[in-house]
């Protein structure tokens, strides 16, 4: 299954896609914005879950036979939608629904991107799911609630518990602060998570009471390193979606490019923009490159 190249916006009352079953599918240079524009209610500008294992069938017979695995979602802009635009998981918290083997990349996230939703964003992405890979996405949460993360990795419900994933070269951007108090986070995980990889990435918020890099209760074996949380990141001009390094950046070199405390090779590539990635790694979603 393909969606390319549409614009999905603007429901009344519901989520914008939602996609119960996805098995090698590809969701690429979509706008989707606008859930529930009439309702209190949240819903997702993409709803990604998939089927019940007590749904699952042996192969060659007429029923459903594949988890919702091997998924690229990429070169997307998610907008307004709150309070979670994107969800990967279950439906729900009772339903044991197994989704693996997901790939997010050069996505924008940005939180007042098209008509305002019943509800404002709080999480940009949700991850309730195992061997998810984010890397080279922009996170901007102007306009989102006062409490708010860019990323999520947890347990929904009845699911596994996440396993596996790796949250690579992202960056994060907000510098408006609501009235009132506020919390910012990075990345927030689970108790119940288990070798999550937080790699190379880049953020930018405002000082508020609290601002947390990484929100972590006690994951097992959780690998972070080389991300940076500033009020001033050096990209270009941020406020007007330019996230690109500028010459000085604390971004500049200052990433790795190994996954782990040996050898293996980070698993990205190039940038957001296509750029290849060369040693030494920056940080966040754009290649450092120098202007002519």
């Amino acid at each position: 299954m393909a969606l390319l190249g549409n614009e999905f916006k603007d429901t009344n009352q519901t989520h914008v896609v939602r996609l119960w079953q996805a098995y090698k599918t590809v969701v690429a240079h979509n706008e989707i914005s606008g859930s529930s524009l009439t309702s209190g209610a949240g819903r997702h500008a993409l709803k990604l879950h998939g089927p019940q294992e007590v749904e699952l069938v042996p192969e060659g017979s007429l029923g459903l036979v594949h988890r919702t695995q091997y998924v690229i979602v990429q070169l997307n802009t998610f907008g307004t939608s709150g309070p979670e635009p994107v969800g990967i998981g279950p439906q729900n918290s009772e339903t044991d629904e197994r989704l693996k083997d997901i790939l997010v990349e050069k996505n924008n996230f940005l939180s007042n991107f098209g008509n305002s939703s019943g509800q404002l964003v709080q999480t940009s992405l949700s991850v309730w799911a195992r061997y998810v890979t984010v890397r080279n996405n922009v996170f901007n949460g102007t306009g989102s609630e006062k409490y708010y993360t860019a990323i999520n990795v947890s347990r929904r419900g009845l699911e596994p518990t996440p396993l596996g994933v790796r949250v690579l070269n992202n960056t994060i951007y907000k510098m408006d602060v609501p009235e009132g108090y506020s919390e910012l986070s990075g990345f927030a995980l689970a108790a119940e998570d288990a070798n999550i990889v937080i790699k190379n990435n880049l953020i930018q918020y405002p000082v508020v009471p609290n601002r947390i890099l990484i929100n972590d209760p006690g994951a097992t074996n959780t690998v972070q390193d080389h991300n940076v949380m500033t009020p001033d990141a050096g990209m270009i001009e941020p406020g007007n979606g330019d996230y690109r390094l500028a010459a000085g950046s604390l971004g500049v070199g200052a990433g790795t490019a190994t996954l782990d405390s040996g050898s293996t090779p980070l698993p990205v590539f190039d940038d957001f923009l296509g750029n290849a990635r060369t040693i030494p790694f920056d940080l966040g979603a754009y290649k450092y490159v120098a202007s002519p």
